[in-house]
Order: structure tokens, then C-alpha cells, then sequence
């Protein structure tokens, strides 16, 4: 597990515990520590710079229900409005020191995502249909998003022009990722040319989701995920202008004071209640004491890690996850954990 240099986990945090009829394993407290960790240097990066973040989508509905994690979450979702991502792009960089990492098409064009991720070295967070020879980085992360301005009806999600982009972009970079796995890499020159064609596609698709950038209007949303969350994410630039600290876990986030009419429309008028709802992340494997890269470096064939549709089908249950967690042995070998069934693999 990363030191704690931002942030102050007491003891008890990392003791099994039951929420909502759901165990939290110990394993799993370690990775909300880390996210915690990365949280609270971000939130110091934030104001050093004056930019406003808030907590958003399960993060938001765990912090307003419960004071802390989702039991059954294993990600953490903040927001910037745009000007002030744009900021933070340009500034991350420098003040993001080892052992964190920033992770977005600037840094990464094989991320594939118009959003950044904060990742964190000595930790492993890979989901099923990322593989192990994959140029980016695999620690466990924090998402932040930019929340564009927006005009209620005139999709991004529906824009033929965005989701060519998409396409294009998609398509340069699994070409490369293909190269990778079957042995056939570039040569420096050729892929030097293939980054900076992939970088400038994504560009163009952030380009066309930042097109009201200019507009007089006051709608926001969360563009460049997908339809759905497009439209239950969408907002009014008041219901974030004021944003307070609230309890959670063993620290405090920030939420915004507009978070019932937010919650309410992205997850309806019982979002109280608590419902064990599918991943956007399907399977998971995700550690805090392995680093990804001894994940890369053994024989784990993650062909073989159960898809969503499977697990769903295998396990009987709605929930669309499931966790792998590892560590390595005396012996050097790394052991990896499905539910009861453990597997011994070379490191």
C-alpha cells in the first residue's frame, strides 16, 4: 500500500465491515484509502489554483446517503466545469509527482477517453477488457470529468461528426494496441506520426463537446461518456455554483448544494434507497499492495477474466461486477482471488 502523505486513514478504517448487507473486505478498504489519498492531493492542487470541484454520480449518492463510499463502489467521480479542467490539464503535470500519474489522451493517446484519470504507481486497477501489454497506465484512480455548457435536446451523443471522431480515433489507436499484442510495433518514427494523428482526433471530438462553449446558457452536463449519462447528468449551472464540504469516510468532499435535483434526475425519485446496481467498469481486478506492472509481467491470461454478460450468467445476480484481488507470496508466486477460488501463477 502507497504511504499517506495527503491524507490520514485511521486503523480501525481498514477493519472488515458490513454496510447495507454488504461486507467491505479489508482489501477493498485499502483501495478506498488510496482513492482518498488521491483525492486529497487533488484537492490541494485545486486550491492552489482556485478551481471548483464537486463529487458527482455514485461518489455524490454514497457521500448524501451514507457519508462515504457506495459499499459495493470501487471508483470515485469528481467534477471540473470546463475553464477550470482546462486549468488543471495544463497544470497537472508539474504537480502531480510520483507516485501519482495523470492519464489522459495528452499524456497517454492509447487512454481513449475524453477525461482524465488519476492513477497511482505501486496499485492495480484493470478492468476485464484492458490487457496486460496495453500502453497505458493501470494503477488504481480517481475519474475527473469536465462538465461542458450545454443546450437541452442538441445531443453530442448524437452528432454524427463527434461520433466519427470517436470512430477515427477508436480505430488508429486499437491498430496500435493490435501491433503490440501480436509482436508487430512500430518503429519510433512511424509510431511518433500515429500519436500525434491519434492526439489530434481526440482534439477534434473535444473541440465539438466544448461547442457551446460560447453560448449564453446556463445548462451543463457531463458530455463525453455516453447518451445516457448526458442526459441524466444534465444541470443548471446553479445547482453547482455553491459547493460545501461534506462528511465522508474519515474526511470531507465537496458536493454541491443543487445535489438533490442532480441526484434525483440521474437516479430518480428514490435515489435514498439503496439498489446494488450494474459497473460501468464490468469485471475488475484491483489491488493496492500489487502494482500493475508485476500484473504484466505474469503468466495472468486476462482473455480468460469473465466479461460482464458471463459473470451475470455464472454468479445469478444483477450486480455487473465483481472483484480479483492478489498479492504476492513468500515464494515470489502471485496469487490471485475470484470469490473462493485462488490460482498460483508465476511472477
Amino acid at each position: 500500500m502507497i504511504p499517506f502523505k495527503y491524507s490520514n486513514p485511521p486503523e480501525s478504517f481498514f477493519e472488515e465491515e458490513t454496510r447495507n448487507d454488504y461486507t467491505i473486505s479489508p482489501e477493498m478498504k485499502k483501495v478506498w484509502a488510496t482513492q482518498i489519498e488521491i483525492l486529497k492531493k487533488f484537492e490541494s492542487v485545486c486550491e492552489k489554483y482556485g478551481l471548483r470541484y464537486w463529487a458527482e454520480g455514485g461518489t455524490l449518492l454514497g457521500t448524501i446517503r451514507g457519508d462515504g463510499y457506495i459499499p459495493w463502489d470501487d471508483d470515485m467521480d469528481l467534477c471540473l466545469l470546463r475553464e477550470d479542467y482546462d486549468k488543471f490539464i495544463e497544470v497537472a503535470p508539474s504537480e502531480f509527482e510520483a507516485p501519482f500519474f495523470i492519464q489522459n489522451y495528452h499524456t497517454q493517446p492509447l487512454f481513449g477517453k475524453l477525461f482524465t484519470r488519476i492513477r497511482v504507481d505501486g496499485t492495480a486497477q484493470i478492468t476485464s477488457h484492458q490487457y496486460p501489454h496495453e500502453e497505458y497506465h493501470q494503477g488504481i484512480f480517481v475519474d475527473v470529468f469536465p462538465i461542458d455548457k450545454t443546450i437541452p435536446g442538441e445531443l453530442l451523443q448524437g452528432n454524427k461528426e463527434f461520433n466519427h471522431a470517436i470512430m477515427r480515433a477508436r480505430m488508429y489507436g486499437n491498430s496500435h494496441i493490435w501491433r503490440l499484442r501480436t509482436g508487430r510495433e512500430a518503429d519510433l518514427e512511424e509510431w511518433s506520426a500515429q500519436r500525434e494523428m491519434i492526439k489530434g482526433l481526440w482534439s477534434q471530438c473535444e473541440a465539438l463537446a466544448t461547442r457551446f462553449r460560447n453560448e449564453d446558457t446556463d445548462w451543463i452536463t457531463n458530455l463525453i461518456i455516453n447518451r445516457d449519462l448526458e442526459e441524466k447528468t444534465l444541470k443548471k449551472f446553479e445547482h453547482v455554483e455553491s459547493r460545501s464540504p461534506h462528511p465522508f469516510e474519515y474526511t470531507t468532499i465537496m458536493v454541491p448544494d443543487g445535489y438533490e435535483y442532480m441526484l434525483e434526475t440521474q437516479y430518480g425519485k428514490d435515489w435514498r434507497i439503496p439498489q446494488q446496481l450494474p459497473s460501468y467498469h464490468r469485471s475488475m481486478f484491483i489491488n493496492a499492495d500489487v502494482d500493475f506492472r508485476t500484473i504484466r509481467n505474469s503468466r495472468v491470461n486476462y482473455r480468460q477474466l469473465p466479461s460482464a454478460r458471463q459473470l451475470k450468467m455464472r454468479m445469478n445476480r444483477a450486480l455487473d461486477k465483481v472483484e480479483f484481488t492478489a498479492r504476492i507470496k513468500n515464494d515470489g508466486t502471485l496469487e490471485i482471488c475470484q470469490g473462493n477460488n485462488l490460482e498460483d501463477t508465476k511472477k
